[in-house]
């Protein structure tokens, strides 16, 4: 036990929130896609150019766990305790204590509303797209993190290589998610070089793993049959860009479910806003400007803590 915590990821609260997983991994059923994945899917059909998408990382993980009760238990333990454990060490950076990061962790866990939690934390296929696809950016987050924090990172030889499997195995996840990865990773290369003057390799090998990872992705033929409307690809998925679908999502599923059972937060928000804004310098504002601030500062408050659609 003393060997083991030298080591910077042990500690108390790694071991309940391991626990908490495994508890979650045992109360796991099959419904849904996984009865498919279950019953008569195999490997073949995974890499098939007939398969409904390229997830082929995720879609290999999903045919474990719903065919073997060993890998689900241990998959499924190891990617949500990675979870909470690596934004748990985003939050506590090097100045809070493991007690808030942990704690913020596992309380935004539990604030996830129904619905959500029921479609990607107790079913497989969801658990696997996911989850599996939030550590991976969580994780490349971590990784990045000094670049972030102004602080130059010394990076091994080797890691370029972790980089290039993260971003290629990240990147076959999910679709929205492989095109976040892309536009993260191209935002660290830029923002690197506006302020070190240099990029790193790491970060390199990341977006060219990502834009390997695409390319392969959407040369499968679902995703050009969906684009053209056919009839045989489109009744599966879609592409949505248009204002009124992104409006649509907005009011039947974000603040339905996120806004109105959560009032409490954006009081937070408000007073969070009043705490920023009242240590905000303002000793070279004009009277009018300091006025114009005030005013809109109270309005911004009223407007947050009020709202309620």
């Amino acid at each position: 036990m003393e060997k083991l915590k030298k080591y910077p990821l042990f500690n108390k609260w790694t071991l309940v929130i391991v626990l908490f997983s495994f508890i979650q991994a045992l109360c796991l059923i099959h419904h849904g896609d996984d009865l498919y994945w279950f019953q008569g899917s195999s490997y073949n059909n995974i890499f098939s150019s007939n398969s409904d998408n390229s997830r082929y990382f995720t879609n290999i993980i999903t045919y474990l766990i719903s065919s073997n009760s060993l890998c689900r238990i241990i998959i499924y333990t190891i990617f949500l305790s990675s979870l909470f454990i690596i934004i748990a060490k985003i939050v506590n950076g090097t100045h809070l204590k493991s007690f808030f990061g942990y704690s913020f962790s596992f309380i935004s866990f539990l604030l996830i509303p129904c619905p959500y939690y029921a479609n990607v934390f107790n079913w497989m296929s969801g658990f696997t797209n996911y989850v599996i696809s939030m550590v991976f950016i969580f994780l490349y987050l971590w990784f990045v993190y000094p670049i972030l924090n102004g602080r130059d990172p010394k990076y091994s030889k080797w890691f370029a290589i972790y980089t290039f499997l993260l971003g290629f195995l990240g990147s076959f996840c999910v679709e929205h998610v492989s095109i976040y990865n892309f536009i993260f990773g191209l935002f660290i290369i830029l923002y690197s070089y506006k302020i070190y003057k240099k990029v790193f390799l790491p970060n390199i090998t990341y977006i060219i793993s990502v834009i390997i990872a695409l390319i392969l992705m959407f040369s499968n033929s679902t995703y050009s049959g969906v684009l053209a409307d056919d009839p045989t690809r489109s009744d599966l998925r879609s592409f949505e860009f248009s204002f009124s679908d992104l409006s649509m999502k907005l009011y039947t599923e974000i603040i339905p479910l996120f806004a109105k059972k959560f009032w409490f937060i954006h009081l937070l928000i408000a007073f969070s806003l009043y705490i920023i804004y009242s240590k905000l310098d303002k000793s070279s504002f004009s009277k009018e400007k300091k006025r114009y601030s005030n005013i809109s500062m109270i309005w911004i408050c009223l407007s947050v803590s009020v709202w309620k659609p």
